[in-house]
């Protein structure tokens, strides 16, 4: 695949998300895509960009807000949730120690530099109830049809989506980490 590319002060900048092809442009000194391309595709440009944003909050929001309304229920230690810690034989230390580990995965997803982190734990975490309930408990748990189950698997997705949106960022911190 060939990716546009534009030249900003005789300096190369690749376009993404675009059309296949090979061009090269000279844009004018403002910088402003309306200059190479007709004003319909900017304002796609500028809608796709804006959804893309919505759509990174959204799935780090809907994590983050399943793990939190859990939390009352781990701390307080409801019926279901010292049932759920007794079966797999962590009560109580893994019960307060998983509600501890999934505020920790919630803060980290609300804050936009630290996103991946919460994702990266949130993905850890949602794995071990995810092989719980496949190994142990079974899908269905005090009758509750699947719920906790199907909450598990949806924060595991949108921690997969906000690890893919933030694979960049995941590479240059791993390459500070070995030294490269």
């Amino acid at each position: 695949m060939f990716l546009p590319v534009v030249l900003i002060d005789n300096q190369r900048v690749r376009l993404k998300n675009t059309i296949e092809a090979s061009f090269t442009f000279k844009i004018a000194n403002t910088g402003r895509l309306s200059d190479i391309f007709p004003t319909g595709i900017c304002r796609t440009f500028v809608f796709m960009e804006k959804l893309k944003t919505l759509s990174y909050w959204a799935v780090r929001l809907i994590a983050a807000v399943i793990m939190l309304q859990t939390l009352y229920f781990k701390f307080t230690g409801s019926a279901e949730s010292v049932f759920i810690f007794t079966e797999v034989g962590m009560e109580p230390w893994g019960r307060i120690g998983v509600g501890v580990f999934e505020l920790i995965a919630s803060i980290l997803l609300l804050v936009n530099l630290t996103a991946w982190m919460g994702a990266v734990l949130a993905l850890g975490l949602m794995g071990g109830a995810i092989m719980m309930h496949l190994t142990i408990l079974g899908l269905e748990v005090q009758d509750d049809g699947g719920q906790l189950f199907f909450y598990a698997l949806i924060v595991a997705a949108c921690s997969m989506v906000v690890l893919l949106y933030n694979k960049t960022r995941i590479v240059e911190f791993v390459k500070k980490l070995s030294g490269k």
